[in-house]
């Protein structure tokens, strides 16, 4: 949390695969895991906090070998329930990790069993971890 001057908010933290994150709708709008291991916030309240005020998104990775990424983008808002949890807005991307977000613009969030976009358009927050 005190990666570029601190002050993030983590949505989603993994880091040894301990937790299972292949989960339903219902699990991923309402959050899962413990914040002291591995966890998903939940939509719910990532929407919550999204529409609320301006967010920027920072999504990090780290391989098993310690190769550190990052993709930081200038703004970050999804949607309601209703909306499926679009991705509303991803703002403009910097970083080395490379952009794995922008395509997904507009896109509804889906999860095991609910398929929401398609098999090749779906929103995964699977790429928004750290490894």
């Amino acid at each position: 949390m005190d990666t570029f001057e601190g002050g993030w908010l983590v949505l989603q933290f993994r880091f040894d695969g301990s937790l299972d994150f292949f989960r339903n709708w219902t699990q991923y709008r309402d959050g899962f895991g413990q914040l002291d291991k591995e966890f998903w916030l939940g939509l719910e309240h990532i929407h919550q906090l999204t529409n609320a005020r301006n967010y920027e998104l920072m999504v990090e990775i780290q391989d098993i070998s310690g190769n550190y990424g990052y993709a930081r983008y200038d703004a970050f808002q999804v949607g309601n329930e209703s909306e499926q949890y679009a991705l509303k807005t991803v703002g403009s991307f910097s970083g080395t990790a490379g952009d794995g977000i922008t395509d997904h613009e507009g896109l509804k969030f889906s999860a095991k069993g609910r398929d929401n976009d398609g098999p090749n358009r779906s929103l995964h927050f699977r790429a928004i971890s750290r490894f």
